[in-house]
């Protein structure tokens, strides 16, 4: 394949600099292939804003030359992925770590509905971030998720699920819905929503899918 970029897609509250993203560079780097990892903390993790995720990586898009894109995401960063691949058409796969089907159910469920109407009326709420220190992250990002976040997405590229039995943000059974709708390949794995637990299985499996067929 020709003009094919690589990129993974972090999750809520995480970064560039995390450990899968770290390994993932590293794993793909063996292979001769660069990772593209972009700061989807737009404007900043405070500022969030999906439009402005949205606007950054259409924006990288269009810097490539608009290529075939092999993605890997994690949780927001998934969702974000399997919308990439739901509207442009030109993912060739993808991998989803820990990634809801739909969005604002995820985050109704996480957060009560006493503390969205309180995150309305204060206009920003404390949110832990990957490595459990609290933001305060502001009320629009809620609403960007109503209003982006409650619809079906349909990808017509290969996708693999990888998910922990642990998970208590999204429930197993979650997991296999999404993998039966999709037909999808689901690797359930012993870890919890951060998958770190079972770290270099995960790379592998992600890895060895994300770049089958490039060797020759």
């Amino acid at each position: 394949m020709t003009n094919v970029a690589y990129a993974y897609l972090h999750g809520f509250g995480s970064s560039p600099a995390s450990r899968k993203a770290k390994a993932l560079e590293a794993a793909l780097a063996a292979r001769g292939i660069p990772l593209i990892v972009p700061d989807l903390n737009q404007l900043s993790l405070g500022e969030l804003r999906l439009p402005a995720i949205w606007q950054a990586l259409s924006e990288l898009d269009a810097s490539l030359g608009h290529p075939q894109w092999r993605l890997i995401g994690c949780s927001l960063g998934g969702w974000l992925a399997l919308r990439m691949a739901a509207e442009w058409k030109r993912v060739d796969r993808a991998v989803l770590l820990s990634t809801p089907e739909h969005l604002r159910p995820l985050w109704d469920g996480f957060i009560s509905e006493t503390s969205r109407e309180a995150w309305r009326i204060k206009g920003a709420l404390p949110l832990p971030d990957v490595h459990g220190k609290f933001r305060r992250v502001h009320y629009a990002f809620y609403e960007d998720i109503c209003a982006w976040g409650s619809g079906t997405l349909h990808a017509e590229c290969p996708l693999l699920l990888v998910h922990g039995l642990r998970d208590r943000i999204i429930s197993t059974a979650e997991a296999q819905h999404f993998a039966s709708r999709t037909s999808s390949r689901l690797i359930q794995v012993d870890a919890d929503h951060e998958l770190i637990a079972e770290l270099d299985f995960v790379i592998k499996t992600t890895v060895d899918f994300i770049t089958r067929d490039d060797a020759g």
